[in-house]
């Protein structure tokens, strides 16, 4: 895949984030708005299940998003606008809540009325609160990890996923780039 080509995160200060991987299962989605559109993550549990075939016979595997958080900072909101904003049709959105001082819930409600959000007594790190979704989450054909303080391009889900499909690859990763590029 060219440069050019990846899907991109930003992140502020331009420091690394995340990345996807992938497994079985299936999810409910998630939404930003009140009337989703055929094209835009909010679907219902029913229609995100399990990998989908279109009208061109290409595979469309469900794609949980986990967000992990603690004591999140202004970028909260950002994270999960461009989330929101995925051109990428069978997307949720697992937000785990890694023993933060406040409540992040009515913040991420506020941009993501449907995510599922898991609050966790004890902070252990990123690797513990992500693994949450083995236990508590919704099941899906791949995985997008990513940390509280990143932006998405609009396609990038879209990109990653069709990188999983072109290579078979069991894991794959944007290319991180600053805030502003």
């Amino acid at each position: 895949m060219a440069e050019e080509d990846q899907p991109q995160f930003a992140r502020p200060g331009g420091s690394p984030s995340s990345g996807a991987t992938a497994a079985d299962g299936d999810l409910p989605a998630a939404s930003s708005s009140s009337t989703p559109s055929p094209s835009a993550p909010g679907r219902d549990a029913a229609s995100a299940a399990g990998p989908t075939t279109t009208s061109e016979t290409s595979v469309t595997p469900s794609v949980l998003a986990v967000v992990v958080t603690h004591d999140p900072g202004p970028d909260l909101e950002a994270t999960l606008t461009s989330l929101a904003e995925q051109d990428y049709p069978r997307l949720a959105v697992l937000v785990v809540d890694a023993a933060s001082s406040e409540d992040p819930t009515p913040r991420i409600k506020a941009v993501l009325p449907d995510a599922t959000i898991v609050r966790r007594d004890d902070d252990r790190g990123f690797g513990a609160a992500a693994n949450v979704v083995l236990e508590e989450g919704p099941r899906a054909a791949l995985y997008l990890f990513c940390h509280d303080d990143i932006a998405l391009r609009e396609d990038a889900v879209s990109r990653l996923v069709e990188e999983v499909l072109r290579s078979n690859a069991a894991v794959v990763g944007p290319k991180m780039v600053d805030w502003d590029d």
